[in-house]
Parts: structure tokens; sequence; C-alpha cells
């Protein structure tokens, strides 16, 4: 995506599948803050405040079966990988007429 952005883009995200799973995207920015998005049937939205300036960081595919009567949850997570976020395109500045 680009910085700036909200919820324009849809990414398909392909991960194995385990029955009960909710998953997510993480991403890792270089302040170390951790934003994470809901992947839902294969897809996830995001949105402006994950690609708010152009970098790289490090993104992980996570697969979280919740336990039952307080058993603790199964996480399953892919290796780390990188994920280019390009700077905004600005290429006109002017009015748009309707």
């Amino acid at each position: 995506g680009y910085a700036g952005e909200n919820m324009l883009r849809t990414h398909r995200v392909i991960c194995p599948k385990f029955e009960g799973a909710q998953y997510r995207l993480r991403l890792l920015f270089d302040d170390n803050t951790v934003r994470e998005a809901a992947i839902e049937d294969g897809v996830v939205k995001v949105d402006s405040s994950m690609l708010s300036k152009g970098s790289e960081v490090l993104a992980q595919v996570r697969a979280v079966i919740e336990g039952e009567d307080g058993e603790e949850p199964q996480v399953f997570q892919s290796e780390m990988f990188t994920l280019e976020i390009g700077d905004a395109i600005i290429w006109y500045t002017g009015s748009v007429t309707p």
C-alpha cells in the first residue's frame, strides 16, 4: 500500500487453515510499534494508521485458536517477512471541477 491510504485496498493472504482459528496480520514498525489487522476469508484491509508513512516494516501472519475451559490459546505464526509501504503518490494538486 501507500502512505495515507485508508481501507482503499485489500490484500489477499495465503496461509494454512486451522479449524476455529482467527487470523491476524501483525506489522512491526521501526519504532517497535506493533499494529494488527484481521484477516477474514483470506483478505486483509489495512487502515491509514498502519500506512502512516513510507517505510519497510516487518510482518507476520498469525492464527490463534482460543483455548477451552481456561486452557492457553494455541498460536501458529509465520516467519517474519518484510513489507514495503510506498510514499504517498501526489500527482495532482488543483481543484476538481464537477
